[in-house]
Order: C-alpha cells, then structure tokens, then sequence
C-alpha cells in the first residue's frame, strides 16, 4: 500500500516513528484513501525533503510516460529537467505552505506538455516537513482554448475596430467620388489631360471603395449576394493581383472564350475562390510550371447527370484552373473538401481553403469538378449558374451602364455628414430635383410634417444622433405618410442587425457614385412601394 510505503520510506529520512505507529491505528482510512488517489484523475506525486520520488500514482506516471516503478527513487528533477530547480532548506521548508504554478513538463519520450502543480508540504505530529505532495493537472487543451478565445476576442475587437475605420473612409469616398463626379461632368471633352487626370483620381477612389468592402468583410461570415457577374473581364482584372501572387518561375495563361454570358457570381466570392485555387496551384509548383485560368460556356444535360453522377441540367458558366504541379493522391481526392484536411506543413495551410470553395460554390448552386494525379498536375472547373439577363442590357466594364434619368420632384436629404449632405444635394439639384435638407431624422420629420405632401422621396442614412434613418421611417409610417425612402450607410447591412430595416425599402451602401445614387432615387420614385 502506498501510504505504508510513503511513511516508512519518509520514516528513513526523518526518524519518526509516530508516522508508522499512526498507520496502523488508521489502516482502514488509510486503505480508502490509497484507493481514492491511485483512483484519480489528477497526476500525483510525493517527493521526500531531498526531491526523490517516493509515490507517484498511475495517472501522474501516464502522463509522463512512464510506469510507478521506473519513477519512485527517481529525482523530481526528471520531470522538467530544464527548469534545473534547487533543493529548499529544512528552514525553507518549514516556512513553505501551498503554492501553486504553472510549467512546461517533459515526458519520457522528449515531448513537453504544459502543466499546472500544486504543491503541499507534508508535516510529522510535530509539524516538521517529511515530504512534499505535487498534483499535476495536463493543461493542454486548455491552453489551447484559451488560446482561441484569445484569438476570437482579438479578431472581435479588430473587427469592430476595423468596421469604425470603414465607416469613416466610406464617408469621405462618398464625397470624394460624388464630387469627382460632378467634377467630370464639369470638365469638357476637349480638356483631354485634364478629363484624363480626374479620371484616374476617380479609379484610384473606387480602388479605395474596393480595398474598404474588403476589410469590412474582414473575420466576418457574409451572405453571398449572387449577381450578373462577367466572369472573363473579372479574371483579365485579376491579372495584376495574381501574378503578385506568384513568383516568376510560374507562367500565367488566361483563355477567355468569345461573347461569354455573364454568371451568376457574387464578385467578393469569386476573388475568395479564385485567390485560393491559385495560391493552391503555387504551393503545388515549388519549382514552377504553368498555370492556365479558362473561362466558357458549359451546358449539363440528363445524360451527363447520369454518367457523372452530379449536375443539375442547365447552362453554366466555367472557371477552370489548371496547374502543371505535383498533383494528389486518390485518398486526398477523396478527403479534398474535408475540413482541416491538408496535405501541407503545419505552418502552411489551414485545410480549411477548399472546404471553403466548396461552401461557396455550393450557395451558387454551382458545381466544382476536380481531376488529377500525382505527378500530372490538378484541373478544379467551377461551373457558376448562367445569369439569367439579356446580355444586350448587362452592363459590363466594356459597355457604357444605363443613362441615368432626371426628375424635378422634391427629395430630402436625411444626412448628419455635413460634406456628404452637400455633396447629395449638389448632385440631384444639378439633376433637376428640388432638395430639402435635415441633420437627422427629428428635424426631418418636423420638415415632413410641415410640408404634407410636399416631400417625393427621402434619402436618409440610417444612423445618425437624435433620431436614426429606421426610427424616422417608423414615425412616418405611424402617421400615415407612405413617402418612399432610399436607405444610406457606411455600415455594412450586417453590422445594422439591431436595426432591422425594411427589406422592400432600396439601401445604398456608401460609397456611392453619383450614378448610383441617381439611378437608386429614381427606381424609388418610379416604383414606390
């Protein structure tokens, strides 16, 4: 019995024979608590005053790798022989009490897992120290869940930083490009550099739009938004960011088929999709290959459904990209959309890439196809269901959007931005409108109920001090003014969750361009609901 064991051996160090004698009068207890730590979950060991082992139970022998036996004589130092710990002195020993601390132990195979000790002072009758008592808890796992939270509580907070920033930044786009706007129309054709010049102010301002929808979906999980989409003039403005991504010893091939109708993609899934398929296709060529990117016209029908087993019949639009890599196995085709499935270093992938294609591709109600080898390179096709639009009326960056209409009813610009409630009101009144403007909705609605029916259309953002765009609607809406409203905001409609809005009434997220502001404000007042 370990206890007797633990008592003589201690007995040898300390000489008192009261510990013995004490045993055996409380054998029985005893007997019960030597079941109840062999028993436990917890590592537990007990050290006599110079640090040699004299008790381990199994758990604490299991967690280090070894059995009881090859532990009991053993230093304690063999637990983490790095920390080199030095002996305490009988009168530090008799000042310990409990403490408590967490380390890093070694196992009998050289691996380290982190721990938390706590450690007692084992006393005689007479209160001197015999021994020391040590738990050893594996707090693995638990690092590691601290660690994600750690994670999660950053990426939160970064998010929300993140969305602040944006916010902002879409105020001042909204303002920059409604003025570049105004500033082109202003500037006539025969001013060739200067139309020119403000031009690539105003590319340089959509890039800047771009680059902020990108962080605001930044560690968020968005809907997709499935729109015509011109998978191959998409793909020939991916270039550029492509070959960035690739070193030179790769070759890049883009081959667009001819008059391709538009898919039905959401744009920011695509780029996700497409980033990752070549990013795949890079870490597959270390020492460089080709990679070609195709886009065509696929049709499904019944017969290929049942030869291959998937494909709804219909018309699709194909992404393929094809690299001259090392290709996969059978069993990592077989696992390929697994997540956390991945062939590569630890360091090196996630596994969570293609998993994510296949999600995506999924909420398309698309298809992706992948055919490879090993040693013959990967062929991944994703088919995006063909949009269903005249393509003669498809804007596309090769043909000029629809004109936008004028009109002379009476808007109402609900804006706290001082420059962007300028820069709106400056660009309908130039477009034939009559503008009214508020602050915020309390003045608006002062403003609405002194005119009664004056009012066409407000154009509202929706967060703003004293009263909101959603609470201006709802007041409206209880008095029994159905004027219609174009929603605005720099926040993504996401982040609006608490403010449920209406999902018939038109949202403009900034920034927007004076073409769309002026195309939004017309639909609304040519369709009210």
């Amino acid at each position: 019995m370990w206890t007797l064991y633990l008592y003589e051996s201690v007995g040898d160090v300390t000489g008192s024979p009261r510990a013995a004698a004490g045993q055996q009068q409380d054998s029985h207890t005893l007997l019960q608590l030597s079941g109840a730590v062999e028993a436990m979950q917890l590592g537990v060991t007990i050290t006599d005053t110079q640090g040699r082992i004299v008790y381990v139970n199994p758990t604490d022998a299991e967690l280090h790798g070894y059995t009881p036996a090859e532990l009991i004589g053993r230093d304690a130092n063999i637990y983490a022989p790095q920390l080199r710990r030095r002996r305490l002195s009988g009168e530090q020993l008799r000042a310990l009490g409990r403490w408590v601390r967490e380390s890093v132990n070694v196992r009998k195979d050289g691996s380290t897992f982190a721990v938390r000790l706590l450690s007692d002072i084992i006393r005689d009758p007479d209160g001197e120290p015999i021994g020391i008592v040590t738990t050893c808890e594996d707090i693995t796992e638990r690092r590691v869940l601290e660690e994600e939270l750690r994670h999660a509580q950053k990426m939160e907070a970064l998010g929300q930083l993140t969305g602040g920033i944006a916010h902002d930044f879409n105020n001042l786009l909204t303002v920059i490009l409604t003025h570049l706007d105004l500033l082109l129309e202003a500037v006539p054709p025969s001013a060739g550099e200067l139309r020119s010049d403000v031009a690539e102010i105003r590319l340089a301002a959509q890039r800047g739009s771009a680059l902020v929808r990108k962080l605001l979906a930044f560690s968020r999980k968005e809907r997709i938004s499935p729109a015509p989409l011109d998978l191959a003039g998409f793909v020939s403005e991916q270039y550029d960011v492509l070959r960035r991504v690739l070193p030179e010893s790769i070759h890049i091939d883009v081959q667009n088929a001819a008059g391709l109708s538009p898919a039905s993609a959401d744009t920011n899934a695509v780029q996700q999709m497409l980033l990752n398929l070549v990013t795949n296709a890079r870490d597959a060529m270390p020492s460089g290959g080709k990679l070609r990117i195709e886009t065509c016209r696929v049709e499904l029908d019944e017969r290929f459904r049942a030869e291959h087993g998937w494909g709804d019949p219909g018309s699709y639009v194909a992404l393929t990209v094809n690299d001259t890599g090392v290709g996969m196995s059978a069993h990592t085709l077989e696992h390929l959309f697994e997540p956390f499935f991945t062939t590569k270093a630890p360091d090196k992938g996630t596994g969570l890439g293609m998993a994510m294609v296949y999600g995506l591709i999924k909420q398309h109600d698309g298809f992706v196809d992948v055919t490879s080898a090993e040693g013959r390179g990967t062929t991944i096709r994703l088919l995006f269901p063909e949009a269903r639009v005249v393509s003669e009326d498809w804007p596309s960056p090769h043909h000029p959007a629809p004109a936008v209409r004028h009109g002379r009813e009476t808007i109402l610009v609900v804006e706290d931005e001082a420059s962007i409630r300028r820069a709106a009101q400056r660009l309908l009144e130039r477009s034939g409108y009559r503008v009214l403007v508020a602050s915020d909705g309390a003045e608006a609605l002062e403003i609405c109920r002194s005119r009664n029916g004056e009012v066409g259309l407000i154009l509202s953002d929706v967060v703003m001090p004293n009263m909101g765009g959603r609470e201006l609607y709802d007041r409206l809406r209880a008095d029994g003014t159905n004027v219609p409203f174009v929603f605005t905001s720099g926040h993504v409609i996401r982040d609006l969750g608490h403010l449920p809005l209406d999902p018939a009434v038109p949202f403009l997220q900034k920034p927007w361009t004076a073409d769309e502001l002026l195309l939004n404000v017309r639909e609304a007042l040519d369709n009210p609901p």
